[in-house]
Formats: structure tokens, sequence, C-alpha cells
């Protein structure tokens, strides 16, 4: 539980300390809070996710969307709402609008399968990435 990552930092920090015992000083504890913040945050956000199943209400409610239109209607919502939230963006998606539309509602099917493997997510995450580096967005 996040609750528990304060006091397990300092735990760590300490016995840290009183191994080194005389050796220990002032640079050696600004490390390793800077260490154990950078570490706790991103443990915080995993275990909040975890905590609050954020990774199951994304599946079911893209499944409810999937289910509630077919892929290109799901696809072109986004784009109608994209062009009114930052419409200097559309002219980014070149193709024509039912490609771009069912290109789109894979990719989110990509992302959230994603939640399940992060390993995966992060690993197929790249070659995206650089592809749409590669066209400008």
């Amino acid at each position: 539980r996040t609750e528990h990552l304060v006091p397990i930092g300092m735990a760590l920090m300490t016995a840290c300390k009183n191994v080194m015992a005389g050796q220990w000083c002032e640079q050696d504890k600004a490390a390793w809070d800077w260490f154990w913040e950078l570490v706790s945050k991103s443990m915080a956000r995993t275990l909040k996710v975890c905590e609050e199943q954020h990774a199951e209400v994304v599946v079911a409610s893209w499944e409810a969307c999937k289910q509630k239109m077919e892929t290109v209607d799901l696809g072109e919502s986004f784009f109608k709402e994209l062009a009114s939230i930052a419409p200097y963006l559309v002219h980014l998606f070149k193709r024509p609008k039912r490609i771009q539309a069912a290109q789109f509602v894979s990719a989110v099917d990509l992302l959230v399968s994603f939640l399940e493997d992060p390993d995966k997510f992060f690993a197929d995450l790249k070659p995206l990435t650089i592809r749409h580096i590669k066209y400008g967005v």
C-alpha cells in the first residue's frame, strides 16, 4: 500500500546508516533521500493503479465504447473531438478519414491491451513512437 512507502524508505535509510556507522554523511543522506523519493513516487503510481483498479476500468469502458459504436464511427468521434479541442492537430492525419478512424481504434486497442503486460507495452511502444515521430505527430 502507498501509505507503507514512507516508513519502508525510512527503515531502509536507517539500516544503511547503521551499517555504515561512522562513514555515513550528509551526502549519503541526500542521495538516499533522492533515491527513495524517485523509487517511491514510481511505486506509488503503480500501487495506486492496482489499488483503484484503473486498468480494469479502462479495459471495461473501452470495450463498452466499442460495443456501442461501430469501429469507424468510434474513430470518427475521436477525430471530431480532436478537431474541436485542437484543430491545429488535424492536419497531421492525412489518410482518408475512414481509414484513419479505423487505425485510431486499432491503436487504442493495442494500447489498452498493454495494460495487462506493461513490459510488452514498453517493448511494443517504441516502434509505434518512432513511426509517429516520422509522421510529425
